[in-house]
């Protein structure tokens, strides 16, 4: 468990919103919550996007579409659709939470 607002949110977004590949998005990571979210539902995530790798929790087709940080933050690759919508409402209330080993 966790406390909300324990820490600063950190949620990173490199990329603008609109356009890109569009699919839907999986989970890769059943024990993070933001990816437990998002998963299945429709998205957007830039053409540029870096290939799901260790740190990526949820991907579309093939591409990162959410990566943990350091410090337990997130970096959303998604750039537009209901992905991003649940993405971005529970993305900072997650990393607001002190949780061991993130």
């Amino acid at each position: 468990g966790c406390t909300v607002g324990e820490a600063e949110p950190r949620v990173e977004r490199p990329r603008g919103g609109g356009g890109g590949r569009g699919g839907t998005v999986v989970l890769l990571d059943p024990s993070d919550p933001v990816a437990r979210l998002v998963n299945g539902s429709q998205g957007y995530v830039a053409e540029d996007a870096p290939p799901a790798g260790p740190l990526t929790v949820a991907m579309l087709d093939g591409l990162s579409a959410i990566d943990l940080t350091e410090g337990g933050g997130y970096r959303l690759w998604l750039t537009d659709g209901e992905a991003l919508e649940r993405a971005e409402y529970i993305a900072p209330l997650a990393s607001s939470c002190r949780r061991g080993g993130r």
